[in-house]
């Protein structure tokens, strides 16, 4: 699957994920540069903003899958392929969002690491420092652990064009073939 691809089915937040994603991960390598608290308070920032844009673009996205299979209730595979589809396709800003965020918490913690060890001589900053990084690895790790909790556990193989038409063809011949059969019968 192609990076666009990934893109169109992720919808508009995924292009506002990438840019502030990008400013994110600008800011964190400054931090990891020279290490600075406002670097950190902006890294921290954009990180809460491509989270929160990610939570807002996976339940846009199941909404217009739910409202797009409402009309399909007399055909329950067909819902159910639809739903399945679409829940994978809504849960891609999250699974970007997910990457941004492992890379940019790393960044920061390498700054953190780097601005705690630029003061050797003082063993309390020191203690602090590794509590504050040990803070730090482990909220990366729980919030990478949320993202892969959260990834698509239902994702089937995936559909291209001519294999959806082709089903829907099959949904749409099957769903009129009663209709025809009578209409061929009354005509004999």
């Amino acid at each position: 699957m192609r990076v666009m691809e990934i893109f169109q089915e992720g919808g508009v937040s995924m292009y506002w994920i990438l840019l502030l994603g990008l400013l994110g991960l600008a800011v964190a390598v400054v931090h990891a540069a020279i290490t600075r608290s406002w670097s950190l308070i902006t890294t921290v920032i954009l990180l809460v903003l491509v989270v929160g844009i990610a939570a807002l673009g996976m339940m846009d996205g199941r909404h217009k899958v739910e409202n797009g299979a409402v009309g399909l209730e007399h055909e329950p595979e067909l819902k159910a392929r639809m739903l399945a589809q679409g829940y994978a396709e809504a849960m891609r800003p999250v699974q970007f969002a997910g990457i941004v965020f492992v890379l940019t918490g790393a960044l920061v913690t390498v700054g953190e690491v780097r601005r705690r060890r630029g003061r050797p001589g003082d063993r309390g900053r020191d203690a602090h420092g590794k509590t504050t990084v040990a803070v730090l690895i482990v909220l990366v790790l729980v919030v990478g652990g949320g993202f892969w909790l959260l990834r698509d556990r239902q994702r089937g193989p995936d559909l291209d064009d001519a294999t959806y038409q082709q089903l829907m063809k099959q949904e749409v011949a099957k769903a009129f073939a009663p209709a025809k059969a009578a209409r061929d019968g009354a005509t004999d």
